[in-house]
């Protein structure tokens, strides 16, 4: 039986050093184009019209007006809509819902901090920066959260794609 068991042992590790060296061919990104009514430049303020948006990947490649639409891409027609860049919200405290419900922002702070586990405030500041997302802030400056690095532990998480 022994000897069975450790037969096994060695094929997997033989199977596994096999296919570890293995290439795969590269995968081409995707090419997504977005098609508005108008963008928005907030740093010349100029509005244009006919928005063309070209994403390769997770990245923009391209942006003006009438661009043509790449071969192969998706083409996301958006309508009577405006495009602008991501906000940036200075002054957050992700960790922590000042909701009203207590009497006022140190009371909910206090609250927070001593009902809830880091782990908690954690879940709750991923639940707070996927709000800030639909709402269309991209970056956000967490000012403090009064806890145990449950911030750098967030933003980790994002960073490595655990959460949005």
């Amino acid at each position: 039986m022994r000897n069975t068991q450790l037969t096994r042992f060695f094929l997997l590790l033989i199977a596994c050093a096999t296919t570890a060296g293995a290439q795969t061919p590269p995968v081409a990104p995707t090419l997504t184009v977005l098609r508005a009514a108008r963008l928005v430049d907030p740093k010349s303020g100029v509005v244009t019209t006919n928005a063309v948006v070209i994403v390769e990947g997770d990245h923009i490649k391209a942006v003006g007006s009438g661009l043509a639409s790449p071969a192969g891409a998706r083409v996301i027609d958006l309508g009577n809509v405006t495009l602008l860049p991501g906000l940036i919200d200075t002054h957050t405290h992700l960790l922590q819902n000042y909701n009203g419900r207590l009497g006022g922002d140190d009371e909910n702070m206090l609250n927070t901090v001593a009902t809830m586990s880091p782990a908690a405030r954690a879940l709750l500041g991923a639940q707070m920066a996927r709000e800030d997302l639909e709402a269309g802030i991209t970056a956000v400056r967490d000012v403090g959260n009064s806890g145990w690095n449950g911030d750098v532990a967030l933003k980790d998480a994002i960073s490595r794609g655990y959460v949005i």
